[in-house]
């Protein structure tokens, strides 16, 4: 999963993370991956991800295997 610049991704598109929204882009593949990890038992096929963010923790919970 490559680094982005995601202050400069946002800026880009005219958008801002809002921490009153609940909103926070993680970034660091190492914290994702340990998240994914946890996040899918052993035996999941599929898990459904709710909220909004600029896909790096969908990247990382398709990288476990499991369908999203």
């Amino acid at each position: 999963m490559p680094r982005v610049d995601l202050r400069h991704l946002l800026q880009t598109h005219g958008l801002a993370a809002r921490k009153a929204y609940g909103q926070c882009f993680l970034h660091d593949i190492g914290v994702l991956t340990r998240i994914a990890e946890a996040a899918v038992p052993e035996g999941t096929t599929h898990v459904v991800e709710i909220g909004a963010g600029l896909g790096a923790l969908t990247a990382a919970l398709a990288n476990t295997g499991v369908e999203v």
